[in-house]
């Protein structure tokens, strides 16, 4: 009798390879990967005949093979594969049968024998739910593979995420990948991260935002392109007072940090760089708009450098290096703002030859715990050094008062109230958006049918032939015929209905 008329074996070779493979698991247990060792002695008939075989007389991979009609080779290679896999850790193991488990089971068994190979007792439907087994078992192996890579809980992952955010907001760039492994080693306090893992940390977070978090009113950078916006400042600058402003909604006083420098006439005299440190308060009035009070924090920080000696604060400087003129700026008004009070500080100044590297940006933010309060206006890009340059070039800095500070309320004046009247403005746009899908929904279901019904006639009218002749495939052309020609034959049923209530009503 003919096994394979009663069990038909799935036409996908694929399916047929799994069915075999798990009907050696099923089998053998624990002793597949011994059926791999084929003696050197053949039996009379040619076949060879393995170490389990001489034992139990059990079938041989060219048997196996010949039964679900696959190549030996493949049958052979996918049995390496998974004698490979076995030595690695998994989450759970199946108890390995031991060779009286597999004989007791082999004489209980009452299927069907394979023509000719007496030793292959096969039973498809037991194949099959011990193939579900193994599929299970693999989905459990790649979640803890997964979980394992992770290396932290989801929710420790996020917390990386937000600092992540929070230190390239205080950047004013965009990170490299390597600086983002060292971001991720300070925050978690772990050395071991690889570039495999890296890029798996950036593909769990790929749509979350690396720079800025402004919904839909402007593209952010995210984890996934983030490579992309580095050194786009313009684009970034964008985001930048989105974030701002929106920030700026939900703060009653902030610290306004602005560096510059004043270049002599002389170049080979020295250069003098600046940083002005404002307060700033945002005050109420009784026209609603909103007011600023801005004073000087301390009093201005100057840093005589040669114009020549100035070094480019890139990647290659040392952090906390007394040579930083930048560093030393910064340090020198920090300490003047406690980090559990100030709300938000804006940091402007950094261009693209003199700013900060991604490790001293880590340590300042770090220090002076300003993760999430410290926005860098991106590299390049000015708010109020351009007006405070120029109101103060001819006035010594020791003597600065803050009525000569007037050009910088006005642009911080203006920008607190842009940041509400936004704020206001989409609040609107949503009000009225759900007024008007109200007022839609409403209209629609005030439609009268046969108007509507006259307006899709008019349409199809319209664009017929048109559409006839851009749909190239006649099956197409046929269906949308059909459809048109079922619209109108519900149009002329209407109208006759109308017409003879009209005529009996008249009656």
């Amino acid at each position: 009798m003919d096994v394979t008329s009663e069990h038909e074996l799935p036409v996908s070779k694929e399916e047929r390879i799994k069915l075999a493979l798990s009907y050696i698991k099923e089998q053998y247990g624990g002793d597949a990967p011994n059926l791999m060792c084929v003696d050197n002695n053949s039996r009379e008939n040619g076949i060879k005949v393995t170490k389990y075989d001489k034992a139990q007389g059990g079938p041989t991979i060219r048997q196996i093979a010949m039964y679900f009609k696959i190549p030996k080779s493949t049958l052979y290679d996918r049995m390496k594969a998974y004698r490979g896999q076995k030595r690695q850790r998994a989450p759970t193991r199946m108890r390995a049968r031991t060779r009286t488990q597999t004989q007791a089971q082999a004489q209980t068994q009452t299927e069907a024998q394979v023509p000719g190979v007496p030793g292959i007792p096969i039973n498809l439907s037991s194949i099959k739910k011990q193939q579900q087994q193994f599929e299970e078992m693999d989905q459990i192996q790649k979640e803890f593979t997964h979980t394992s890579q992770m290396k932290f809980s989801p929710e420790m992952e996020l917390l990386i995420v937000r600092n992540i955010q929070g230190y390239v907001m205080a950047y004013g760039n965009l990170p490299l990948i390597s600086d983002l492994r060292e971001c991720i080693s300070l925050i978690t306090r772990t050395k071991t991260f690889g570039n495999k893992w890296i890029s798996g940390f950036i593909r769990r977070h790929a749509d979350e935002p690396i720079y800025g978090n402004t919904g839909t009113t402007v593209p952010n950078a995210t984890f996934k392109d983030f490579k992309l916006w580095k050194n786009k400042q313009s684009q970034l600058n964008t985001i930048f007072l989105q974030q701002l402003q929106k920030r700026l909604c939900i703060c009653d006083r902030f610290q306004y940090l602005c560096m510059y420098e004043i270049r002599q006439a002389d170049p080979a005299t020295s250069v003098k760089h600046v940083i002005l440190a404002l307060d700033v308060k945002i005050l109420e009035t009784d026209s609603g708009k909103k007011d600023v009070s801005v004073e000087l924090l301390c009093d201005p920080v100057v840093v005589d450098i040669g114009a020549m000696a100035l070094p480019s604060l890139d990647s290659t400087s040392h952090p906390g290096h007394p040579g930083d003129p930048l560093l030393h700026l910064l340090h020198s008004v920090l300490k003047y703002i406690p980090a559990e009070e100030t709300q938000l500080i804006i940091l402007e100044g950094l261009t693209h030859l003199e700013h900060w590297s991604w490790s001293q940006c880590i340590e300042l933010v770090t220090k002076y715990k300003l993760n999430n309060k410290l926005f860098a206006v991106p590299w390049g890009n000015h708010i109020l050094a351009k007006s405070l340059q120029y109101s103060l070039q001819d006035t010594l800095l020791s003597k600065v008062t803050s009525s000569q500070l007037s050009p910088a309320s006005r642009i911080l004046k203006e920008l607190v109230n842009n940041s509400t009247n936004n704020s206001q403005l989409h609040q609107q746009h949503r009000n009225h958006q759900n007024h008007q899908n109200h007022q839609n929904q409403h209209q629609h279901r005030l439609v009268d049918p046969k108007d509507a019904l006259q307006k899709l006639l008019d349409t199809i009218c319209k664009n017929e032939s048109r559409l006839y002749r851009e749909l190239h495939n006649p099956e197409s052309r046929i269906t949308l015929c059909d459809i048109f020609n079922q619209v109108r034959v519900i149009s002329e049923s209407l109208s006759s209905s109308s017409s003879s209530s009209s005529s009996s009503s008249s009656s």
